[in-house]
């Protein structure tokens, strides 16, 4: 649950300007999650997060990667 609140809270924090540029990534849902775990938790059904991390987790990880690459080209 912890390693789920440190993507969250670092997703939270990038700028609405990067956000908007990759849509693809499903913001909306990655803050949402991050409120229930930081403020919900009492309401966390670990069966649905551990799902989420089997289902969800790896495709995040290739466009964080892509955003990534993206943005530091020409540094």
């Amino acid at each position: 649950m912890k390693n789920f609140e440190v993507i969250v809270e670092a997703a939270y924090h990038l700028s609405f300007e990067l956000k908007e540029k990759y849509v693809n990534i499903d913001w909306s849902r990655i803050q949402g999650l991050r409120h229930v775990l930081v403020h919900d938790y009492y309401k966390i059904n670990p069966e649905i997060l551990w799902n989420t991390k089997d289902d969800q987790l790896y495709n995040l990880l290739i466009d964080l990667e892509t955003v990534i690459k993206t943005e530091s080209e020409g540094f």
